[in-house]
């Protein structure tokens, strides 16, 4: 559920479910983290949200690419200022 909110939801809603228990480290079958997620759905205010619960950005994926790889080929400049 984190993954979906993390790229979809209002931030409201996705920082509901980290409050009540949702892991921020996990990974979906692609080995993506919900901050990931964020990145790749260009959904800024969802990532800086979870870097201020503490998300980290020095994981990578089932291919070996870290955040910044993902958010060059997706996210938009603010979000590439952020991280």
């Amino acid at each position: 559920p984190l993954h979906r909110a993390a790229e979809r939801a209002s931030t409201r809603s996705m920082k509901t479910l980290i409050q009540r228990g949702a892991d921020i480290g996990s990974k979906n079958h692609r080995g993506l983290t919900p901050l990931v997620s964020a990145v790749e759905y260009n959904n800024t205010n969802n990532a800086v949200a979870q870097l201020q619960h503490g998300a980290k950005t020095d994981v990578v994926d089932n291919l070996g690419a870290n955040i910044l790889h993902h958010a060059a080929l997706w996210a938009g400049p603010e979000i590439l200022e952020t991280l």
